[in-house]
């Protein structure tokens, strides 16, 4: 259930917008290599 209503105000907000302004948007993740 929380889950579900996490990601739906995750929905609501990027329709309203709210994701656009944060660092680095549109750029790829820089991930760290874990495996070894």
């Amino acid at each position: 259930m929380m889950s579900w209503l996490a990601e739906q105000r995750i929905q609501e907000s990027m329709r309203n917008g709210e994701f656009r302004d944060l660092p680095g948007h549109g750029k790829p993740l820089e991930l760290e290599d874990l495996s070894g």
